[in-house]
């Protein structure tokens, strides 16, 4: 949710077993469907105050695709190189996107995704098995978790850098 009381999420399941997410302003009540054009079980994971939004759906090949939509129409895919899966989670009002991408070894990498410079950066706990990042506030604090070598799972903040 942003501070404008806009929620975004998924609050069925149709049919053909894809979810359907919506846009919900808790002032007004209304709901706005979102559909993301090439991709069928989408999730709607963040949104910020000018109304772009992150989120994840399926390819027709069957890949999780990240994207970014920009508030007026428009989208793009939102995807680190040589990941075999990239889930956005966060975003903030500066254009930082946060999430996490699975790498070819199947081990989980947290990420950050700079909208005006186009650039990436993994984010990796130090000594951990896998690294989620899941928000980030206009500060670049970044908050998700971890797990250890024992499996045990630890969340984490860290403070990231503006560009």
């Amino acid at each position: 949710m942003n501070d404008l009381g806009v929620a975004v999420g998924f609050n069925y399941v149709d049919a053909q077993g894809d979810t359907q997410p919506f846009q919900y302003n808790i002032a007004t009540g209304a709901e706005t469907p979102i559909t993301i054009e090439g991709l069928s079980d989408v999730v709607v994971t963040g949104i910020n105050n000018s109304g772009q939004m992150v989120g994840s759906g399926s390819t027709s090949t069957g890949l999780m695709e990240g994207f970014y939509l920009d508030g007026k129409g428009g989208s793009e895919l939102v995807n680190l190189p040589g990941a075999t899966l990239t889930q956005p989670f966060g975003l903030n009002n500066t254009g930082q996107i946060v999430g996490e991408v699975t790498d070819k070894t199947n081990h989980l990498h947290g990420f950050l995704f700079d909208l005006a410079t186009q650039t990436y950066t993994t984010l990796d706990y130090p000594n951990a098995t896998n690294t989620l990042a899941r928000g980030i506030n206009d500060n670049g604090q970044v908050v998700g978790y971890y797990t250890d070598a024992q499996n045990v799972v630890h969340g984490f903040e860290a403070l990231i850098a503006h560009t």
